[in-house]
């Protein structure tokens, strides 16, 4: 199944790399901040995408528990 999802590039505070959300239809938004450099960029995005993918959205695990297993699998 593939995943329907649209990127923007946001200006977010300093200390915020991303954002993202579900919507009813199933589609997905990623915001990542435009301040970033471009390998932090992808970086952020590769790991948004792993949140996506493992399902995270639907996950009721601590956060903590969430962020690293999204962070291990962005690699």
């Amino acid at each position: 199944m593939t995943a329907n999802y649209k990127v923007y590039y946001l200006d977010l505070p300093e200390d915020v790399r991303s954002v993202s959300g579900l919507f009813d239809d199933g589609s997905y938004i990623i915001g990542i901040n435009q301040a970033l450099s471009d390998h932090d960029k992808e970086k952020t995005l590769r790991h948004e995408l792993a949140h996506i993918r493992l399902d995270h959205f639907h996950d009721t695990r601590p956060i903590r528990e969430i962020e690293t297993e999204a962070k291990e699998a962005a690699r």
